[in-house]
Formats: structure tokens, sequence, C-alpha cells
């Protein structure tokens, strides 16, 4: 009855004239209530076996028990299977009502809760169900949940009819095809899906519920049957709030520890009943279809828990599920599978919480263009692999970056530039791919960073060195000036020099100046020098060929230790062509 049930629009409750409301009608009621069926409709059948004032009674029996539920108000029709009396009025009744049933989006992700499963001679294997959501079509490529069975879609049938494809809300049969398809591995209580990005899980954060009228209590840690779509899994259940049980009527935080995977996803019914006897004793939504592990939560998380299931704003749910993401995000997918919403949904939810901002010249772009600290909200960031960050991680990830280039700025100020590598490992090593420099470019078209010699500063910032290092950088360009083309190689220098943090980078800030050349590795040499050579080698060899070694260290005056990479720096800058192991010096 929880399998049928699932996913259904109207439902026809029938009770026998001759014997009343049962245990069972109170426990179906039970269960319709948790799985949130929108309408109800009461058959009092067997009317022609009981006396009129009996059938009063029943019906007047039926509608208390109704009246302390969700379906108050529900109509009861008395009817006689035996006679027909009532019958067709309780059909025109049931058409108009189903008319009235809500349309379910097509444009949803593809679920299909499998109830059975057989084979076709000719066919193959064929599974049947309800689509809970989406249109599956003929030709699709679909995944079985939990086992993750990939299959293809050879054909559908729609309540006994062939059709290409079938919408949400449909019966239908599904016709595959696939390696590993048949009725040893496709099972009742698998999931039917299309997106390769639906995992299975093995543990669900939930809002649970204890029936009012049981005589039972949910006890932290009790196991439990989980009823979910077609699927019937055995389920230990903590309470998260520090409760030692749930009392009948009660709701709280929970998280299930499922014996078996199952295919969820966020905002799923669910129906729980005792392990024995078996009996419904409670239900509940699938808030986090794929959570953290926990044992506790805090009054924020559970109040980050409550907007994804309540908040009555797109954009506060989608915002809900990026924070519990973290740095790791989510893709528009992800989220629709984490949310419960359509992708469409989802795609409008997360343009608004990225929005449409000013930029600095007045214009208008997307988010990741403006300043923050003037008063306006953080946004949402999409990295360049589709994943989105919620507006909370990106603002902390910036305020990181923006805290660590001012520090180096303020404690290594002889650093022209912060280099990407050591703002990159400011986020985890869980995140996303490339979010540091989704971050840094945000912050850069803001305004609040630029990008200069292959890193990262502040807008117009200058190094600043001390006297301690004003006078080491003196020092190290005097040795260059002393040596002309041949100063000492950087490893021939004193120790303590090199040793020192800002020497480095006040090599790199040197050659980004342009006051000195790096002929190769080690070896830096003052740009007037550079100059001066490069000069006399026009003078003195310009349109000549066939030049060796010997002829160049006749200009340059320069041992081999330094000729030789001399060359190499002016082969690459075409101040000289080389052809074997001569040269030409093409006019300048």
């Amino acid at each position: 009855m929880v399998a049928g049930a699932t996913g259904m629009d109207v439902v026809l409750l029938v009770v026998a004239a001759d014997e009343g409301v049962m245990p069972q009608t109170r426990e179906h009621l039970a269960i319709l209530d948790q799985l949130r069926v929108d309408r109800l409709v009461v058959a009092v059948t067997k009317t022609d076996l009981v006396e009129e004032e009996w059938l009063e009674l029943v019906t007047e029996e039926i509608s208390e028990v109704l009246e302390a539920g969700r379906f108050a108000g529900a109509e009861i029709h008395p009817v006689s299977a035996s006679t027909g009396a009532g019958v067709p009025e309780l059909r025109t009744r049931l058409v108009e009502i189903a008319a009235e049933a809500r349309a379910l989006p097509e444009d949803d992700l593809v679920a299909l809760p499998l109830d059975r499963i057989f084979t076709i001679r000719g066919t193959g294997t064929v599974v049947t169900g309800t689509l809970a959501s989406g249109r599956v079509a003929v030709g699709d490529r679909v995944r079985l949940l939990p086992e993750g069975l990939e299959a293809r879609v050879r054909g559908v049938q729609s309540h006994g009819a062939e059709a290409e494809s079938a919408g949400a809300g449909s019966r239908v049969a599904v016709a595959l095809t696939g390696d590993r398809i048949d009725t040893e591995r496709v099972r009742r209580g698998q999931l039917l899906v299309r997106e390769r990005e639906w995992p299975a899980t093995a543990m669900a954060t939930v809002r649970l519920h204890v029936v009012e009228d049981t005589a039972w209590r949910i006890q932290d840690g009790q196991r439990l049957r989980l009823h979910h779509g077609t699927a019937e899994v055995m389920a230990r259940c903590l309470l998260l709030d520090g409760r030692e049980a749930l009392d009948p009527g009660e709701s709280g935080w929970a998280q299930l520890r499922l014996e078996t995977p199952i295919g969820a996803r966020g905002g799923d019914h669910f129906v729980v009943r005792s392990y024995s006897p078996v009996t419904t004793i409670g239900g509940g939504r699938i808030v986090e279809p794929h959570p953290p592990k926990r044992r506790t939560i805090d009054e924020g998380e559970a109040a980050r828990l409550g907007r994804l299931l309540w908040a009555a704003s797109p954009a506060e749910w989608v915002t809900a599920a990026l924070d519990g993401a973290g740095e790791q995000g989510a893709t528009a997918v992800e989220l629709a599978i984490e949310t419960g919403r359509t992708p469409a949904e989802v795609e409008a939810a997360v343009r608004e919480i990225a929005g449409r901002v000013a930029t600095r010249d007045g214009g208008a772009a997307e988010a990741g263009v403006r300043p923050w600290g003037d008063g306006t909200e953080p946004y949402a960031l999409r990295t360049g692999e589709g994943r989105w960050i919620a507006p909370t991680v990106v603002a902390r990830i910036a305020e990181r970056i923006e805290a660590e280039v001012d520090r180096i700025h303020q404690e290594e100020g002889y650093h022209p530039v912060v280099g990407r590598e050591r703002l990159r490992a400011l986020v985890g090593p869980g995140a996303a791919h490339g979010l540091a420099d989704t971050v840094l470019a945000d912050r850069v078209a803001a305004g609040a960073l630029e990008e200069a010699e292959g890193g990262i500063r502040r807008p117009g910032f200058v190094p600043v060195l001390t006297p301690a290092q004003t006078r080491l950088r003196d020092s190290f360009l005097g040795h260059l000036d002393a040596g002309g083309l041949a100063p000492p190689l950087l490893d021939e220098l004193d120790e303590a020099m090199r040793s020192d943090p800002a020497f480095l980078p006040i090599l790199r800030a040197l050659e980004a100046e342009g006051r000195i050349v790096r002929v190769e590795d080690g070896f830096m040499v003052a740009a007037e020098a550079v100059q001066a050579g490069v000069q006399s080698v026009r003078i003195a060899l310009g349109g000549a060929g066939d030049l060796g070694p010997g002829d160049f260290r006749e200009v340059l005056g320069v041992t081999r230790k330094h000729l030789m990479p001399f060359l190499g720096w002016m082969d690459r800058e075409g101040v000289t062509v080389r052809e074997g192991d001569r040269r030409s010096v093409p006019l300048g």
C-alpha cells in the first residue's frame, strides 16, 4: 500500500459498511498523511448489507476520524457493488476530482520507482512503475539506483499503449537493454534515473514525525523499516537534537543510517514502521539525501535545514543547499537532486542569488563585478566547471584572500605581488576545482585586487623596502655593475645575501622593472651591461656569418663561463642566428 500510494494525487479509501473503521483503516490514513497525498475520497461499500441507521453511524464515525487529520471534510460516498447504488455518482466524482489534479512538470529530472520487473520474449527486461517526475523517452540512457546499472530505453508503454515517451504522473512500462540488465539484477525498489550526477545514498537527514495515535515512540538509535518510493530497507534512526525519544505527535531532526542504499531526492516523503511487530509509527521528508555524517546539530544548522524544507523563496532554499555544500559547491543538476526542485527552478534561483549588478563604469554585468563593503550582499559565483558556490562561502574565501594579500604587503613589503599558489592554498583540499581562481577573478573584476607580474596585489601597491632591504638591493646591483657581462653567479654571492628572505623577491622586482636581465637561471646581468654588449656585437659583427664562440669572445671580452649563456640568450632574443655550431649576426 505504501509503494502504491507514493506519488498519488487522489486516493480512494474503501470502508466496509458492515465493519466500519478498522485498525488498518487508521494505519492507511496515517500513511497517506505522511506521504502528503493531496485528495481523499471515501467509498463506504456493502451498503446493501446494513440498515440505514447503521450506515449513518458508520458514516459519522468516518467523518470523526477524518476530522482529526489533514483529510477533514473529505467526500464520503455510500455504494454497493451488488446493487450498483452510488457507483455511477462515485465514478463521476472521481473523474471530476482527477481532472483537478495538479500537473507535474515534465522538464524535471526523471525518477521512476520500480514496482514490477519481468521478461517478455523478444522485448527483454521490462520494468513498471508510476513516473514520479520528468519524462522518459525511447533512446534515453538511464541508470538504476542504488547499484548504478546502466541501460538504454528501447520501448515505452503508458497505460497499456505504445508511446515514444511518457510524462510525470503516468503509469509506465519501460523496456530496458544493457549488458547487466536482467531480472536477477533489476529488482523492485530500485530508482530509474537519467542523470549521471545522481548518486545512491546510505544516509539521509530527515524531518521525522511520529503519528499521533500510535502507542509507539521513536527512540534514539532505534532500528526502523524505511519505506521510500517502492523501496523498503532497514535503517537506524539517530535523533540530532539531543532528545532520547520522539513521543506520539512530536517531530524532530534525525539522521537515518540505511542498511541498504537507495536512490533518494531532497523533499521526498517517506514512512517508517516498527521493526517488530510491524506497524506504521511515523514518517516525514528527506531534507538532505546525501548529508555529512552527523550525531548532533546546532541552532544554525537546524535553521539551515529548516530553510531547505520550508522556505518560500527559491533563492532561500538554493542558498541553504549551497551553504551545506561548502567549498565543494554544486552543479545545477546536483542542486535539483538535493532540493527536489526542477532544474528550471534551480537555474532561476541561482540567477537570482547571482543577480545583475552595477559595474564601476556604470554599466551592467553578471555578478562578480561589485565591491563588497558598500552595503550590498555577497553573491553566488560559478566556477569554470559549472559548480555554484554559496554567497557565504564566496565572501569567506574573498575575505581570506584579501586579508592574506594585505598581510604579505605589510609584513613582506618587498614582494611586488603575491603568488597565486599562496592564495590557492587558502581553500580546502575538497574545494571545487578552480574555486580560488574564480574568487580571485571576481575580486579583480570588482577592483578590490589587480593582476600584475604574474601575481596578485592591491591596486596601486608599490613594494616598500626597509633600509636593510634597500642596502641588500644596492649591494647586489653593485656586484652586477662591477662585473659587466661577467658578474658573479647567484650561487657565488655571499651566503648572507642569498639567504635573506627578501633576496629573491627583490630580484624578481628588479627584473620586472627592467633593471636586470635573466640570462639563464642563476645568471643575472645589469640591463645596461646587456645593452652595451648587444651594441658591441652588432657594431663589430653585424652582417657577418659563420662565426664561432671565439669571434664573440674577442668582442665581449668574457670567459667561456659567461660567454656561452650570453650567446644562448642572444639566440633566443634574435640578436644572433645559430646554425649548427656556427652563428650569424643579422644587420640590426
